[in-house]
């Protein structure tokens, strides 16, 4: 956990992460298949027992396909144990050249309406490398 001075949360902020598309998801997201896999996303976290604010909801921002769904959590303040802030994650997820890229916006809560537009302007603006089947056959 990222604290300031005052010993708070730092808030606003954004985490991109990347990893493996992972098990039964799709290999790149499409106009095409984004409805079926924001179902798959929202059966998952279903399956997880998730609870969300939002629903999943496919969307495409700029020229990306993701899906986008909003959950609440709780950071835990260090050094005092019954402190706690709950705050609001917007998390984007696409998926290209077989990566998984997870844009998570975390907010204080009630305010996601005011920094929502900044995870959008950093998916917007991803430029995605080549999968490792890519380098490969291009290596041979």
């Amino acid at each position: 956990m990222h604290l300031d001075k005052t010993r708070s949360v730092r808030l606003p902020r954004i985490w991109v992460t990347v990893e493996g598309a992972g098990e039964g998801a799709a290999e790149q997201l499409t106009p095409d298949n984004l409805v079926t896999h924001a179902s798959f996303v929202q059966a998952r976290l279903d399956r997880d027992g998730i609870k969300l604010l939002e629903r999943v909801q496919p969307m495409v921002i700029g020229s990306i396909p993701c899906v986008r769904y909003v959950r609440v959590t709780l950071f835990r303040v260090r050094d005092v144990a019954s402190e706690s802030i709950t705050a609001e994650r917007q998390i984007l997820e696409t998926i290209q050249k077989g990566r998984q890229y997870t844009i998570d916006l975390q907010v204080h809560r009630g305010s996601l309406l005011t920094h929502r537009n900044k995870a959008y302007a950093v998916l917007a603006g991803m430029q995605f490398s080549k999968s490792m089947t890519d380098e490969l056959e291009v290596r041979e």
